[in-house]
């Protein structure tokens, strides 16, 4: 289900000094979402890039039916700045960009970023 799917995300890179970038697939049932597959990348110190491999399976598990969901999951390492900013549940630009390719592919004669 989503919620061990993002426990166990949270416990695999809680620890790691770098960015991890988890995509998590699977299907809605009922009032959460049964992970069938997984894509695991690792990042840098302060950044992770989403290949274009990951953005194509994306687009593909979406489509696939109405019930198809796509989880993603990333963690932000400890760095000096902690002790300067609050962690805010900010957008990487990767998801940034996955978002916007999801909604212009909605688009009729979208052929992509």
């Amino acid at each position: 289900m989503r919620n061990s799917f993002l426990y166990a995300c949270n416990e695999l890179t809680k620890s790691e000094p770098v960015v991890h970038l988890i995509a998590g697939f699977g299907r809605r049932r009922g009032g959460g979402t049964d992970i069938s597959a997984a894509y695991h990348i690792v990042g840098k110190e302060i950044s992770v890039v989403a290949p274009q491999s990951l953005l194509d399976i994306v687009m593909t598990h979406a489509v696939k039916g109405s019930r198809s969901d796509t989880i993603l999951f990333h963690n932000h390492p400890a760095n000096w700045l902690d002790g300067i900013l609050p962690k805010l549940p900010l957008s990487s630009f990767a998801e940034q960009k996955l978002m916007i390719e999801m909604n212009l592919s909605k688009k009729e004669g979208y052929n992509g970023l």
